[in-house]
């Protein structure tokens, strides 16, 4: 009778507590952490991720639970973009499946493209698709300023700063240099200047800080009853036109006033002769007789 009393206390001792365990939730089972350093970041993700306490059907019944993962980027020169550098938990670490965060560090290194010779357009997508690997993690267009060139031409990119292959962490900026076309001058105003100045002046017309200047050019002589002997009677361009680098500029230099050649009145009249000398431009100077 004593046997039978103890087991049916036991009995209902059990019974309270399958009741009492199945009005609480089920603990969740553990998980072993796998080690993903050195995958890539989307193998990591799902080798992480499919890491589970499987579903109960209960009662009561509990949804599967599995490991949960966080990245966040990093710069190293050694490990290549898109590449899991450390994790946290570590490998092989047996932890709660359904409460468990791991923590990845990708790396974002990058290399910077080169964009010289592209037209700018074209480097500034280049730049920007330069990304980690299945990341929004890419590179950037910094600066973009204007150069003329006399090689280069318009809206081609001279230049980029880093340079191609440079390594850099992802969010970096590149900034480029675009050609805009060869540099224009403008001529100086040399008309009434001596042949030495105006020259001097011509030469010395240059884009700023580089010897890519103005020449010049053919240098004729003319006579001038208005324009000193020496100085530039006109110029060609003229001043103010908008000229490319190494423009030969034109000059025409007074030789002075065309020589008159005096008429021959020996032998004529007084009044003859008067007439002939002022018809030629000259003024009657002083008589005399013999």
């Amino acid at each position: 009778m004593r046997a039978k009393i103890q087991f049916l206390s036991t009995s209902f001792l059990l019974i309270f507590l399958g009741l009492l365990f199945s009005a609480y939730p089920r603990i969740s089972a553990a998980a072993t952490v796998p080690d993903v350093v050195g995958q890539t970041e989307l193998d990591a993700k799902a080798a992480i991720t499919a890491q589970c306490d499987p579903a109960s059907a209960g009662p009561p019944a509990v949804a599967a639970g599995c490991l949960k993962v966080n990245v966040t980027y990093a710069f190293n020169p050694n490990v290549a973009a898109g590449t899991v550098i450390s994790q946290d938990p570590q490998a092989d670490a047996v932890v709660p499946a359904a409460s468990t965060t791991v923590n990845i560090v990708v790396s974002n290194r990058l290399t910077v493209p080169n964009v010289v010779g592209q037209l700018q357009q074209a480097a500034s997508l280049t730049i920007a698709n330069t990304c980690v690997p299945n990341s929004t993690q890419c590179l950037k267009v910094g600066t973009v300023t204007e150069a003329a060139s006399s090689t280069v031409p318009k809206g081609t990119v001279i230049s980029q700063d880093p340079t191609a292959g440079f390594q850099t962490p992802a969010g970096s900026a590149v900034n480029i240099v675009v050609s805009s076309g060869p540099a224009l001058l403008a001529v100086p105003d040399v008309v009434g200047k001596t042949q030495l100045d105006a020259e001097a002046l011509i030469k010395s017309t240059c884009v700023t800080g580089t010897t890519q200047c103005l020449r010049v050019g053919t240098v004729t002589q003319a006579t001038s009853e208005t324009v000193a002997a020496g100085s530039v009677i006109s110029q060609d361009p003229p001043s103010g036109f908008q000229a490319a680098i190494n423009t030969a500029v034109n000059l025409v230099v007074s030789s002075g006033k065309a020589p008159v050649t005096v008429p021959n009145v020996v032998g004529q009249a007084l009044a003859s002769a008067q007439t002939a000398l002022e018809g030629a431009g000259f003024k009657l100077g002083t008589i005399s007789q013999a």
